[in-house]
């Protein structure tokens, strides 16, 4: 050892003949000392290195990464395996994992439970979404975003939508009104199950989203003319047939904005829209879209008039709304500015084009600066106050796009091959997170619901929930 280690240190400060000093003294070979000197290298790190303990981590402790990768990492089984194998963990393989965590969602319920006496009352949202060809049913509330149920399905027929219902008010949840889109399984589960909910059609996919796709296709065979007529020589034989095609596409997309507009529950002046009035508004504009007499607008135009009777239930709500507003100390001049300011943070999260976005902007900040001049050191209080009123208007099941959005990445990574006890884990974790940015910031779903505060993780009340299913789980 010692001669190997005056070898390693003549190397490390090229003390050039010290090698050769040392075989003479020592009567061996030059190669001998190499030899010495890189096996001293080697068995370094051992000699040199603090001692570390083995440190043991329990199985609750391995249960809780599978989960932080699996959800908060929204890792796939094979890569969990990878990253647990990496740090030389325990119940690392990919079959442990997939059984672990296959037994945690199965102890998890796949309906929220309310834990309370007094029923929630609530106007919910729902709609299906698809893991390939499987329907998952869905339930949300938009307001806090929670997760209500959610349930793979064998079908999208009504006794499986009537069922769906049928649990929610068993846990506790009174539903006094669902917004959906025009399915036939979800509306006569509706029915059935909650006959006297108020039935509010997504205002999104009846019109913003129908009409929208009709006005982009019109435009579309506009252009598609001007190309024609770019690359023919005689290009006033395609003249007329622009001209045509460009007065359809700019009278359509004027109409179908007077629709949107009317689809609004306040008006530019902040009075509140009559439900009559934007009803008839809405049926002339469709008479005259009927006018322009082509078969795709004619099509769309006998839909929307089936369900326009439900299309503006939510001007009931707003009603209420602001007749609770009356016990706040405003006038209604303040009011109904403070509408429109939340009426234009509302068109800025739903304008797609940058130009409208643009213009929501620009009117906040005319609001903003117009209602903090108004009411002064009110202002805060009173926007947050009206801000959470106004919230409860629901038009459109978009938080269940949201969910969706959400759960897709998980989907994708199993290959589609969805269970339900994921999908109890997706929920209960989903409820639980805490959010990191936008309005909801710093809250979780669940605090926004039952306005109980969180005080935990969500692995540390999943770890809670499975120890009260099964005592012996982590043992």
């Amino acid at each position: 050892m010692n001669v190997a280690y005056m070898g390693y240190i003549a190397q490390e400060l090229k003390q050039w003949g010290v090698i050769t000093e040392l075989a003479k003294f020592y009567s061996v070979s030059r190669q001998f000392i190499y030899t010495l000197i890189n096996t001293f290298k080697a068995i370094m790190p051992q000699l040199f290195s603090p001692q570390r303990k083995e440190e043991s981590i329990s199985k609750k402790e391995l249960f809780s990464k599978m989960l932080s990768y699996r959800m908060e990492g929204r890792c796939s089984i094979e890569a969990i395996s990878s990253l647990m194998q990496r740090d030389k963990l325990a119940l690392s393989s990919v079959g442990m994992i997939s059984q672990t965590l296959s037994s945690i969602g199965k102890l998890l319920p796949s309906n929220i439970e309310s834990n309370i006496t007094a029923p929630i009352e609530l106007m919910v949202a729902s709609d299906e979404i698809f893991s390939k060809s499987i329907p998952i049913l869905i339930t949300v509330d938009p307001i806090s975003s929670a997760i209500l149920s959610i349930k793979k399905a064998e079908s999208r027929k009504g006794e499986e939508w009537k069922r769906h219902y049928d649990e929610l008010r068993e846990n506790g949840f009174s539903i006094k009104g669902v917004v959906r889109d025009e399915g036939n399984g979800l509306g006569l589960g509706a029915k059935e199950s909650i006959p006297d909910a108020i039935y509010q059609v997504d205002t999104y996919h009846a019109i913003a989203h129908r009409l929208g796709l009709l006005v982009e296709k019109l435009d579309k065979q506009a252009y598609r003319i001007i190309e024609v007529q770019e690359q023919s020589k005689d290009k006033k034989a395609h003249q007329k047939k622009l001209e045509e095609y460009i007065e359809l596409s700019d009278n359509f997309r004027y109409l179908y904005h007077c629709i949107i507009h009317q689809l609004k529950p306040f008006k530019d002046t902040g009075e509140v829209r009559e439900k009559q009035e934007a009803k008839e508004e809405i049926e002339t504009a469709l008479e005259l879209m009927e006018i322009l007499n082509t078969t795709a607008i004619t099509t769309e135009i006998k839909s929307i008039r089936k369900i326009l009777p439900n299309l503006l239930n939510y001007f009931d709500q707003t009603a209420q709304v602001l007749n609770d507003c009356q016990s706040l100390n405003l006038t209604q001049y303040e009011l109904q500015n403070l509408c429109l300011e939340w009426q234009w943070e509302k068109a800025l999260i739903k304008a797609k084009v940058q130009s409208r976005r643009n213009q929501a902007r620009e009117q906040i900040k005319f609001y903003q600066a117009f209602n903090q001049e108004l009411l002064q050191e009110r202002y805060t209080t009173m926007k947050e106050i009206i801000f959470k009123k106004l919230e409860t208007i629901i038009q459109a099941s978009s938080m269940v796009e949201t969910i969706n959005s959400i759960l897709r990445p998980y989907l994708n990574n199993s290959k589609n091959q969805v269970t339900q006890s994921f999908l109890n884990l997706f929920m209960f974790y989903h409820n639980h997170r805490r959010y990191r940015a936008g309005k909801r910031k710093g809250k979780t779903p669940m605090e926004l619901l039952t306005h109980t505060k969180q005080e935990r993780d969500w692995i540390e009340l999943l770890v809670e929930e499975i120890e009260s299913k099964d005592k012996n789980f982590f043992i």
